[in-house]
């Protein structure tokens, strides 16, 4: 049987990304605690806290610097047999600050603030507040 795969990887445009005319954005993340590996509640609890910081963090890394989306297909036989994206985001956020960060309903919620009038503050010497640094390893987040 013979197999065809299409791929696509597409940067989206830097409209996409902060225009740097929003002074105040906003993340939240969203955790399930019951999702989390942990063994026990207390585990899973701090576990989803963690997770929804991260994804809250993410969120705010998109809106600054906008999102890489691949994606693939795969015909088997004139016919799609296995489909898969994967979204991408990289770089640094400082000066954010945590709003609230709570559980409702089996869910662990945190929500970010990042004013970027204050990123020329926190800007040293030799240091660009926002980069494309590489950051550390990339982990595994079990959102909603």
């Amino acid at each position: 049987m013979r197999s065809l795969v299409l791929t696509l990887v597409l940067a989206l445009p830097a409209c996409a990304q902060w225009s740097g005319t929003e002074p105040v954005l906003n993340g939240v993340g969203i955790a399930l605690v019951a999702e989390q590996p942990g063994k026990t509640d207390a585990e899973r609890q701090r576990q989803a806290m963690e997770a929804s910081k991260l994804l809250a963090y993410q969120e705010l890394a998109q809106q600054l610097y906008g999102v890489t989306i691949s994606g693939q297909s795969q015909l088997k036989g004139g016919q799609l047999s296995n489909e898969s994206s994967l979204v991408r985001v990289q770089g640094v956020v400082k000066g954010a600050e945590v709003l609230r960060s709570y559980q409702l309903d089996g869910r662990y919620i945190t929500e970010l603030r990042l004013d970027t009038r204050r990123l020329a503050d926190l800007k040293g010497d030799d240091e660009v507040p926002i980069s494309t640094a590489h950051g550390p390893k990339a982990r595994t987040i079990r959102g909603y």
